[in-house]
Formats: structure tokens, sequence, C-alpha cells
């Protein structure tokens, strides 16, 4: 989940009051009224990115505060008091409030009068959201929230849990492109100016219409601007290396981007824009793809019972939902052939011909996809090890980390998904250990050395038509690049 903080009042200037005094000429009340802060509901950054200049966010929101406190004081016994309030990018801010005891309706109706008259900004990159909250010393704000009423819930975390699944979809869409992306693609394209390839990288974001289509390999990995970014970074830093992702979550692409996810997310600095954004996509990431799988599981149990209709609907009802379901696409195709009666098949022949119809679509879904129901020698042998070998390390991880990652590469290299091979060699080259690699039917590991994993990322680029970046590192890669076209070539036709 992303981190959330109560922000200083510092951080925000003087703008801002800490505490909440009095108003002059308020009568003293009989209790004291209690302190409220300042508590943002996204990480820090959200509001630097979209206010660079803080006091166009302080000063507008300064009177939330004021209104409040002047409230509090004039009530004989003041309530604990929380004011939820969205920011919105397109359309009318949204004003809540809560209390503790609950608000008297009349303090409640005068409140939220005078705070919704109030003419607050308009975030340019996404929808901001933060509480005025009262708050006692050491109290953690979201535990203490829980005793308010009515209970507002955090505008992200409740009801994406709650939803189904095509609504999780939709979530997961909406974020990436009405929030995710349009932060890190400003914080990209506003990088100082000798790192080109960050801000061509995110001034092309920039200007996509994420509502529409996304061809994410074109956009990225063909692009030699992509790559130069991805260099120009810090180790752990995924600015630009994010981008992929979060783009085909844009897409609905869920399964492309959790691999990516899989191998970024270790390797990203915690306290980075992208890593607080993938914290908050690991949020999400988690229900969805629980939810996605008990209802593939329910196909499965009516499939070993013999009720392939009924199957067979419920796999076709989860891609109606989510038509990038690689699984919920393999298992409508396997319960289909005992349906029809094509289990056992009458010869191999037969088989492979409906496993080749039925394989385009699945791995155009998910090109990782760790199932290959058959495989010939000289023919696709090496991929159906290669995914054995995803499943067997899905079932169960290698204790080294980064064996797992030099695997995975490996299998991304072999099945000619460049882009993703090339992402995941080039943080190998900043973990420290040895990258040791093996498949399933390796009887050892092998340990790639950097030189073959500089080589190995080299090459991918030149696969994606980035050839000019070889140029930046030392050696003639021609002779290397042939042994890798034979090593490739010998493992695709074993």
């Amino acid at each position: 989940m992303p981190r959330r903080r109560l922000l200083a009042v510092a951080l925000l200037g003087t703008a801002l009051i800490a505490l909440a005094l009095p108003a002059k000429d308020t009568p003293v009340p009989a209790a004291p009224a209690p302190e409220l802060g300042l508590v943002l509901l996204e990480p820090d950054f959200y509001v630097g990115e979209n206010f660079p200049d803080l006091k166009a966010f302080a000063d507008p929101t300064k009177p939330i505060l004021e209104f409040s406190a002047a409230a509090l004081a004039a009530e004989k016994n003041p309530p604990r008091l929380l004011v939820q309030v969205t920011l919105r990018k397109i359309g009318e801010p949204t004003i809540e409030l809560a209390g503790d005891p609950a608000l008297r309706p009349e303090f409640a109706k005068a409140l939220h009068a005078k705070l919704a008259a109030l003419p607050l900004p308009h975030p340019p990159l996404c929808d901001i959201h933060f509480r005025i909250q009262s708050l006692a010393k050491g109290e953690e704000p979201f535990a203490a929230a829980a005793s308010y009423r009515p209970r507002l819930p955090l505008p992200a975390n409740d009801a994406f849990v709650a939803a189904a699944l095509p609504a999780q979809l939709a979530l997961l869409r909406d974020w990436a492109r009405d929030e995710a992306l349009p932060l890190l693609a400003h914080q990209a394209a506003s990088v100082d100016p000798k790192f080109a390839g960050v801000i061509a990288t995110g001034r092309k974001v920039q200007q996509l219409d994420l509502s529409k289509p996304l061809d994410v390999e074109q956009l990225t990995y063909r692009d030699p601007d992509f790559w130069r970014g991805v260099m120009e970074m810090s180790p752990g830093n995924q600015l630009v290396g994010a981008m992929p992702l979060l783009l085909f979550v844009a897409n609905g692409e869920i399964a492309k981007a959790g691999h990516l996810y899989s191998v970024l997310r270790p390797n990203t600095l915690d306290k980075s824009s992208a890593g607080l954004l993938l914290d908050r996509l690991g949020g999400m990431l988690g229900p969805f793809t629980r939810q996605h799988n008990d209802r593939i599981q329910t196909g499965i149990k009516l499939h070993d019972k013999g009720r392939y209709h009924e199957a067979i609907k419920v796999y076709r009802d989860i891609l109606a939902d989510y038509p990038s379901s690689a699984w919920a696409r393999y298992e409508l195709f396997f319960s289909t052939l005992f349906r029809d009666k094509l289990m056992p098949p009458r010869s191999q022949a037969d088989l492979d011909q409906h496993w080749e119809a039925a394989a385009a679509e699945i791995y155009m879904l998910d090109p990782l996809y760790d199932v290959q129901m058959t495989g010939s020698r000289g023919k696709n042998l090496g991929s159906m090890i290669d995914r054995l070998t995803l499943r067997s390390m899905e079932e169960k991880p290698p204790s080294d980390p980064i064996q797992t990652f030099a695997t995975k590469a490996e299998i991304a290299l072999h099945l000619g998904r460049y882009g993703e091979a090339a992402q995941t060699y080039w943080q190998l080259l900043f973990r420290k250990g040895d990258a040791h690699v093996q498949l399933i039917n390796d009887k050892q590991s092998r340990t790639l050395t950097t030189e073959q994993l500089i080589t190995r990322y080299l090459y991918c680029l030149e696969q994606l038509g980035a050839p000019q970046w070889k140029s930046q590192f030392k050696g003639d890669f021609t002779e290397a690049f042939k042994q890798l076209d034979t090593e490739l070539a010998a493992h695709r036709t074993q």
C-alpha cells in the first residue's frame, strides 16, 4: 500500500496552522478544543507534483483548518472532528464530515456550508485527498479514524477491495490513466534537461490518449529514448522503467503488468515516486488476483466433476469481465476439448493442431504464461521447458531471489520477449551476488557473468530496434551476438 503521512505543517509553509486556536472574540469553551492536523491520503509527492509552489495548495486550504478550528472552539463540549476533502482535477471538490462522538446535525450543516463555499484549487494532474483531523499526541490518524461516525472510507482502498472483478479492472485502469501515469510522466518531463531520454519518455506519455488501446511495446520497448531514459536513472529509481508496467495496467493487460511488477518492485527504492506507486498497485493486484483466481477455481471444480458446460460458462463470464485473462482462456480451451469429446486425442498431431490454434490467443494475452500443452522436438520443446520452469518457480521459488530474476530473464529472452528480458538483465547488473540460471531440465545451475548480462541486455535492445546504445559500452559485441544467436537457436529447436 502507498505510504501515507501526517504532514508536518512546515512542509507546506506557514500558511497552514498546526493547532486549532479559538478565533478572536469567540467565547472560551468549557472544554479545550481538540488539536487539528493535516493528513494526506496519498504520498507527499502527489501534492508536490500537482503544486510545485506549495503555497498554491496551502493558501486555499488554510481556511478549511481555520473554519473547523473556530467551529470547534464555539462548542461547549467540542467533539473530535474529521473533515475529508477531495480536490478534483475535473469537477467540484467533495467535503465530508465525521465526528467522535457523532456531530450535532446543526453543527455539521453549518460547518459544511462554510467549507463548501470555499474556492478550492483544481489539481492539474490528478485528484488529491486529505483530511483535517483531531489528533492526540502520538496518535496514528488512520487507526483513530475508525471511531468516527459516520465512518469515512479511504477513497481508493475500501472501494477497491469490495468491488466485483470488472469494477476492480476498471478501477485499476482508471488509477493508471488518471493518477499514476500523469504523475510519473510529469515528473519525468520536468527533470534536468541533460537527461534527454527521461524527458522524452515523460513527454511521450503525457501526449498519449490513455483512454484508447495502446501498443505498449511500440511506445516503450521499441523506442530508443525509453532505453536511454532507463540508463539515465540511478539504480533503484524506476521513474522510466515503471512506464511500460503502468501502461499495461492502463491497457487492462494485468498479467503483463504483473510479470514486470515481480521484477521491478523488489529492485525499486522504497521512498521513490515509482516505489510508492508500485506499492499502491501491489495493494490492488492482490485482491484482483485473488478474486480472479477464485473464480477460475470454481470452473476447475466443475470441470473435475465432468460438468464441462457449466465450467465453460464460468470461463466465458470471466473473459467478459476481464478479457486479458490467459488462464481463463486456457481453461476454456481445456474444458471445450472434453465437452467435445476430443480428449483423449485421436493422435498427437490432432492435439497439436487444436493446441496451436488456442495457444496463439493465450500467448497474445500473456506471452509468459506458464503452461504449454504440447512440445515437439526441433519445434517448440524449448519453450515448453521454459514454461514448465516458470510454473515450477511459481510453485516453489528458489531460495536465491537473484536466481529467480536471472532465470526469468533467460526465459523471456528464449521466448522473444526482449523488452521484459532487457529490463530484468538491467536490474541484475546492479544486484550484489552471482546471477545463477537453472531451467527445470538442467542438472545444475549456470552463472551469468557481468559481461554476459551486458551482452544479453544489448542483444535485446538490438532486437527491439535500439542498436545505438551498444556504442556506450566497451567492447565489440559482434562475435558475442553471433554466439548468443547460436545458443538461442539450439535452445529453441532442441
